[in-house]
């Protein structure tokens, strides 16, 4: 596994992810908390939680 590509913290809003995904680059990005990795986000989960965002205002 690479581990100079980009990542994020536990803390991060969703909308951090949209940069680092929708460049196409890249299908998923770690989720660090206190320098270990406590998950990964792909960029289907994004397009999920967006989609809830949207409908939820809706």
């Amino acid at each position: 596994m690479r581990s100079d590509g980009p990542r994020l913290a536990a803390d991060s809003p969703a909308t951090a992810l949209l940069p680092l995904l929708a460049e196409g680059l890249r299908e998923a990005v770690p989720i660090l908390e206190q320098g270990r990795v406590v998950g990964i986000v792909t960029r289907t989960d994004l397009v999920a939680r967006l989609e809830e965002e949207l409908v939820r205002r809706a």
